[in-house]
């Protein structure tokens, strides 16, 4: 039996988790449906073709956010990773509980485990494909920035750089990394400036949108970088 939009996905429920109402909730019926259910009803759409939108307007927002750091071409590159990767986006859709409202076929519904990351990463790249489709470029803007972009947390988890940066200290035996922070927002956009120094000798700086957090995981992973070259 095919899912009736009207009464059978919670499409309200899903839009308070989401944080937009829908002007047309065929996109967002769309968005949660996997391939292997409309293979079984025919006539349904699935979310393979949003996927690839969603994952081009994602890249997008992200290289926008990041245009504005003093950085090189190859350091955004390597910025831009830390958050259109697998793990940030499939961390993104299990922290906030998406994946719940997946339309799967019923051998999908058997096999499916939270450890399938590509499912998960693909379900948020969908969502953001009919964000972009239903309210616009800002709509999807907004979705990306409220859960990957300002999340400290993304970069805590698998990103974490200031762990790595005091382990390295710890073992080349220089003293512990000190922080110093200067908040260089503008509005609407939070920004902070994130000096390293190391025995009271300034190692490096980063400037990053986002909190603290993002720009002291930047400062961390170029401190590491200098350290291991001169140690090198």
């Amino acid at each position: 039996m095919s899912i009736d939009l009207r009464k059978d996905f919670p499409a309200e429920e899903v839009e308070r988790l989401i944080g937009h109402r829908y002007k047309d909730r065929s996109l967002l019926i769309t968005a949660f449906t996997r391939s292997s259910y409309s293979n079984e009803h025919k006539g349904s759409n699935s979310n393979e073709k949003m996927e690839f939108l969603g994952d081009s307007v994602l890249g997008l927002i992200v290289s926008e956010y990041l245009y504005g750091e003093k950085n090189t071409e190859g350091e955004l590159t390597e910025a831009k990773k830390r958050f259109v990767s697998k793990k940030p986006l499939s961390y993104v859709c299990e922290k906030k509980g998406f994946y719940k409202y997946l339309i799967m076929g019923k051998g999908d519904q058997k096999t499916f485990s939270l450890s399938n990351k590509n499912v998960l990463e693909d379900l948020v790249e969908a969502i953001i494909c009919s964000l972009y489709l239903d309210g616009g470029y800002d709509c999807a803007k907004k979705f990306v920035f409220d859960n990957v972009l300002n999340d400290g947390s993304i970069s805590e988890v698998f990103f974490d750089h200031v762990t790595e940066l005091k382990e390295y200290c710890e073992k080349i035996k220089i003293g512990s990394p000190e922080y110093k922070f200067i908040d260089v927002s503008k509005p609407n956009k939070p920004a902070f400036k994130t000096l390293v120094y190391i025995n009271g000798e300034f190692i490096c700086e980063a400037v990053m949108s986002g909190g603290e957090n993002v720009s002291k995981q930047q400062a961390s992973e170029y401190a590491l970088t200098i350290l291991k070259r001169k140690e090198n």
